[in-house]
C-alpha cells in the first residue's frame, strides 16, 4: 500500500536483459508519450537495487486482489489458461 494516497500496488520484478523488459519499456514510453490507452497497467516507477543488478522491479497499480477471479470449478481454471 503506497503511504501518500493509500492505493494498493504490486511490484514486478524481471531480468533486465530479457524481451519481456524491452517490450514493456517499450509500450510504456509509448503510452506515455502519445498519451493513448496500449491497454496495460500503467508502470508508477522502476527502481534496481544494487544487490541485484540483473533484475528490475516496476511499481503498478494493483489492478484485482490475487485470489480474484473466483473459481467454482476445476474447468473455469483450465478454460482461463487456455
Amino acid at each position: 500500500m503506497r503511504k501518500s494516497d493509500g492505493k494498493d500496488l504490486a511490484i514486478m520484478n524481471m531480468r533486465r536483459k530479457s524481451y519481456e523488459y524491452d517490450i514493456l519499456r517499450h509500450v510504456d514510453e509509448a503510452q506515455k508519450s502519445s498519451g493513448k490507452d496500449h491497454h496495460i497497467a500503467p508502470i508508477l516507477e522502476c527502481f534496481e537495487d544494487d544487490r541485484e543488478p540483473d533484475l528490475a522491479f516496476f511499481v503498478m497499480p494493483l489492478l484485482s486482489k490475487y485470489y480474484l477471479p473466483g473459481f467454482e470449478t476445476i474447468s473455469e481454471v483450465i478454460e482461463l489458461f487456455q
